[in-house]
């Protein structure tokens, strides 16, 4: 099922500040999000204490993108969930009403 979404979420997950293997992530108990050209996979995780959707990947249009963060967040109160969490862009996070919990610093050695 998520093989056809493989040239669109790779690259992204290569890229990635922690990159992840396609192998390691298509066998992950994944949920998730489809458009017509965008998808996004989800993993449940323990955040805080409760239950979190987890957004680990996020890859085609912009605007499908949006519309499927909107699923996404729908289905997480359905499914009692307490929160979202996903590490990206913080541009992104601003435009979804995220909070910033926490900061990845880099140096370059």
């Amino acid at each position: 099922m998520i093989e056809k979404w493989r040239y669109l979420v790779e690259p992204v997950l290569n890229n990635a500040v922690a990159p992840i293997a396609w192998d390691s992530i298509k066998n992950l108990p994944l949920i998730l999000f489809e458009g017509q050209e965008t998808v996004l996979f989800c993993l449940e995780s323990e955040l805080k204490g409760g239950k979190s959707l987890q957004i680990i990947a996020g890859a085609g249009k912009m605007n499908e993108i949006n519309q499927l963060y909107e699923q996404a967040e729908t289905y997480a109160k359905q499914h009692g969930y307490k929160t979202i969490s996903y590490v990206g862009r913080k541009g992104w996070l601003k435009t979804h009403g995220f909070k910033i919990e926490a900061v990845v610093g880099m140096k370059e050695l």
